[in-house]
């Protein structure tokens, strides 16, 4: 039996705590509170997710996790391992939590972009503590993670944020080195951190655990099937850790973002400088959040306990999708994709289906 359930005036909501037999609470505990701060809305309250500046929408499976112990209410003096910290949400995190008067302890493989990070938390006088980190190395996971607690003494919160994108290219195209590569990072990466720092969040107060999934774990694009294939491996193996740490003083949270404008598509390798500047325009078509504002989300999914954070307009759709129609979720993705991608990238695919995959009675 579930001890809490948020639930908004509707049947569906009534009968769905009846049969859980639990309490509703009364209308009055349903609103939410709204903080501003750094020029970023977001909501405050854990029975609601914030969509993108719009009305807010109850989440009811993220109200069903039970916790022990006290919630974590501010990130004053908590230490946040962010990996990924050298440029966009990575980075956009760090700040905030530093604003937060919390203690950001950035990790990332690209030691400039981490350098920039170092200096705009500088600026604002920040306590921080800063790793050159090879997420794929369980080794240097554990190493980093006894250097964090030897100079902070302890961990609270662990955000596996680090990823890459994969190359624009069909599955049957793209080569096995790469593809390897891709689930090293996303998965094997996110995996490892999981692993090394929950006995280290075990023994604080109370801890979470954030693992970025992707909006294209709810519903995959074409020309990106590995990439998918990783992100939905974040996100269902994050599902089954949260269930497996039910009960415990660890909340954690899935975050699905949207495209947003970091340098995602920028990082990604090309054959020629050409086709890096039209992979990248083609990546900027679709990125629309920024990441401010999902940093922004997520610091919010922490103090509430949220298990789920979906942001940009693309990703709640999706997540309809995902939820109500997967198949046309797909099927618009795919259209949309070939509407407003580049005809080149579609036109080579129509070779590859006629070349290597139609069979000739």
């Amino acid at each position: 039996m579930m001890e809490n359930l948020t639930s908004v005036p509707g049947r569906r909501c009534a009968c769905l705590a009846i049969r859980l037999s639990v309490p509703i609470p009364p209308s009055s505990a349903t609103t939410s509170s709204v903080l501003s701060w750094n020029d970023c809305n977001f909501a405050a309250d854990a029975r609601f997710h914030d969509c993108g500046g719009r009305a807010a929408v109850p989440d009811i499976v993220g109200n069903t996790h039970k916790r022990v112990g006290n919630r974590m209410r501010t990130l004053k003096d908590k230490v946040v391992f962010i990996t990924g910290a050298g440029s966009g949400f990575g980075r956009c995190l760090a700040l905030q939590v530093a604003k937060l008067h919390g203690i950001p302890v950035l990790a990332d493989i690209d030691a400039d972009g981490l350098a920039e990070t170092v200096r705009q938390l500088q600026l604002v006088d920040a306590r921080y503590g800063s790793h050159v980190l090879d997420i794929r190395s369980r080794q240097a996971w554990e190493a980093v993670a006894a250097a964090t607690e030897k100079e902070f003494g302890g961990i609270d919160v662990l955000i596996n944020n680090a990823g890459v994108l994969s190359r624009t290219e069909s599955f049957l195209e793209l080569s096995e080195e790469h593809c390897r590569f891709l689930m090293e990072v996303n998965f094997w990466g996110m995996f490892y951190g999981t692993r090394t720092m929950i006995p280290y969040l075990a023994k604080r107060p109370e801890g979470h655990l954030v693992n970025t999934a992707s909006s294209l774990a709810l519903i995959g694009s074409p020309m990106h099937s590995v990439y998918c294939a990783s992100k939905a491996a974040v996100a269902n193996f994050t599902a089954v850790v949260r269930e497996e740490l039910y009960g415990t003083r660890i909340g954690v949270t899935t975050v699905f973002p949207g495209a947003s404008r970091t340098n995602l598509g920028r990082n990604v390798p090309a054959d020629s400088a050409e086709i890096h500047e039209a992979n990248v325009k083609n990546f900027d078509k679709f990125a629309s959040t920024l990441p401010d504002a999902v940093a922004a989300k997520i610091v919010a999914a922490i103090l509430n306990y949220r298990t789920k954070v979906v942001t940009g307009m693309d990703g709640l759709a999706m997540s309809f999708f995902n939820r109500a129609a997967p198949r046309t979720g797909h099927w618009l993705l795919g259209a949309a994709y070939r509407k407003i991608g580049d005809p080149k990238l579609y036109a080579r695919l129509a070779e590859l289906r006629l070349g290597s995959v139609r069979v000739t009675p």
